[in-house]
């Protein structure tokens, strides 16, 4: 599902856990973790969205894309696509390797 921030765009909001499908369930640490650095981080969030939506075409490509799931994969994608604009993502690569080294620390 999405939500619109104060600025009208469209976010992948993390899904309450009750009656999900499981593609969903299975996205929700992603959603999570980029809700999280979002702020700091966006372009970590970016490509946590991006793998979110990478997943959600491989299990449709599979046939196993539920309407929940299809509705968080438009969701996510429209907020990757319309967030982009605005990062460099030059670095992306290295900023998500030292988030993902900070992470399998903790």
């Amino acid at each position: 599902p999405a939500t619109a921030d104060a600025s009208g765009a469209h976010s992948a909001a993390p899904v309450e856990a009750e009656a999900q499908s499981p593609l969903v369930l299975a996205m929700q640490p992603y959603l999570q973790q980029a809700a999280k650095v979002e702020a700091a981080q966006p372009v970590v969030a970016h490509y946590l969205r991006v793998h979110i939506v990478e997943q959600l075409l491989r299990a449709k490509k599979r046939g196993e894309l539920d309407a929940q799931a299809r509705g968080l994969l438009l969701a996510t994608l429209e907020e990757a696509e319309a967030k982009k604009a605005a990062l460099d993502l030059a670095s992306g690569p290295q900023q998500m390797e030292a988030h993902a080294r900070r992470i399998f620390r903790a």
